[in-house]
């Protein structure tokens, strides 16, 4: 079992006058648990916001829970 922790910041200056200057940053957490050797089990939360110029501001959560598996392919 594990737990990641991700955060994440860019912006963006435009320079053409008709162009918006936009700033993305995130933030999740995610718990991965091992339910067989190849299946995984994966749930966590993610939030979002864009913000484009001064005025629109969007803001995103998502929340998940999926079944994974790992392959290994030999040559």
């Amino acid at each position: 079992s594990r737990l990641t922790l991700s955060a994440s910041y860019a912006e963006s200056d435009i320079l053409v006058e008709t162009g918006s200057d936009v700033r993305n940053s995130s933030l999740g957490v995610t718990y991965r648990h091992d339910v067989t050797r190849d299946w995984q089990l994966a749930t966590g939360i993610s939030h979002n916001v864009t913000e484009q110029g001064d005025s629109d501001t969007d803001r995103e959560n998502v929340v998940f829970l999926s079944l994974e598996r790992s392959f290994a392919f030999r040559p």
